[in-house]
């Protein structure tokens, strides 16, 4: 048997236990799953602490317009480079460094 067929027939069987899996799924769904996770920090004693440190680095960010500017250039030249071919997926990055430096994976 040929390692296409063999891959065909992998497929197959995984399409037919997803099927079976969205068949025994319940049919109605519980609704937006946000919405079920509100309140659910309410009693964390760090909750406050986490949110106020979330709104004090909001308003540094917004008071620092080129250096807000400078990360968003970045990004847009990062997403240019992906859309042109340029880049690569993280881990065959790290494999390239790893033999650059003679390590073992």
């Amino acid at each position: 048997m040929t390692e296409l067929v063999q891959l065909e027939q992998r497929l197959a069987a995984v399409e037919r236990e997803l099927a079976d899996q969205k068949a025994q799924a319940p049919k109605q769904r519980l609704g937006n799953p946000w919405k079920r996770m509100k309140g659910m920090l309410a009693d964390e004693p760090l909750f406050d602490e986490w949110k106020q440190a979330i709104e004090d680095y909001r308003r540094q960010w917004d008071n620092e317009p080129v250096e807000k500017r400078a990360l968003l250039d970045d990004i847009q030249r990062g997403r240019a480079d992906m859309a042109a071919g340029l880049a690569q997926p993280l881990a065959a990055a790290f494999d390239d460094v790893r033999e650059q430096l003679g390590l073992a994976r």
